[in-house]
């Protein structure tokens, strides 16, 4: 199997506040404005998901619900995201991206791409934010490359970035992977929140259940959250 290599990055934000975090201070390589820069979003269900002590809740969300609309044109139907949550203490909540090919683990792509938060220890209440992501591809003559843009919103503040991953296949369509329903994540397991999958097929397949889609795929990046 020939194997791509690819992009990582990090994005570092810093949130001390006991109870709900509406900012939030970022340390990210590169930080700038872009279309994904969208109000925060509310749950896809419009019902906040129940939050159980120690545990993070990731719920899917609509990010083209209400104000959102307005920025389906720039970022096209390979986008999404999820709002989490947690009560409890946790020290560390990272995102890092999986790629797949064929339907295994791609090497060398596993790395940290996505969202590190860094939370107080020794605070024990409630945090909510929101974690986006677009996807857009960029054809030039035979090659075909990804830009994916990670987005962190709480309260007013926003960290964005971007980066491009070459695709090395001229794939002909991308479908977003997302949850259906709230879940769960402990300590014990990562878990997938969103991704998208690619193939050169005429069609794309989704089984609405994003760990079966990426096993089955051509392509495909999960975002999956630890935490620590």
């Amino acid at each position: 199997m020939k194997h791509r290599t690819s992009t990582s990055i990090l994005l570092v934000i810093t949130c001390l506040a006991p109870l709900f975090i509406s900012s939030c201070t970022s340390s990210s390589p590169s930080t700038s404005p872009s279309p994904s820069s969208v109000p925060s979003p509310s749950s896809a269900s419009g019902q906040p998901a129940v939050l159980k002590s120690g545990g993070l809740t990731a719920t899917p969300i609509d990010i083209f619900q209400g104000p959102g609309q307005k920025f389906r044109p720039f970022l096209g139907s390979t986008a999404g995201g999820v709002s989490l949550a947690y009560k409890g203490k946790i020290s560390t909540i990272t995102i890092v991206a999986e790629s797949w090919e064929n339907g295994k683990p791609a090497e060398v792509k596993n790395a940290s791409f996505g969202v590190m938060l860094n939370t107080n220890p020794d605070n024990e209440g409630l945090f909510q934010c929101d974690f986006t992501a677009s996807v857009k591809e960029i054809r030039e003559n035979d090659s075909l490359q990804f830009e994916i843009t990670t987005s962190l919103l709480s309260g007013s503040s926003q960290s964005s970035n971007t980066v491009w991953i070459p695709a090395g296949t001229m794939f002909n369509l991308t479908s977003p992977l997302h949850l259906t329903e709230p879940i769960l994540i402990t300590k014990e397991t990562p878990e997938a929140v969103w991704g998208f999958q690619a193939t050169t097929k005429e069609q794309i397949e989704d089984s609405y259940n994003m760990a079966k889609s990426a096993a089955e795929a051509e392509y495909a990046i999960l975002f999956k959250i630890k935490i620590d």
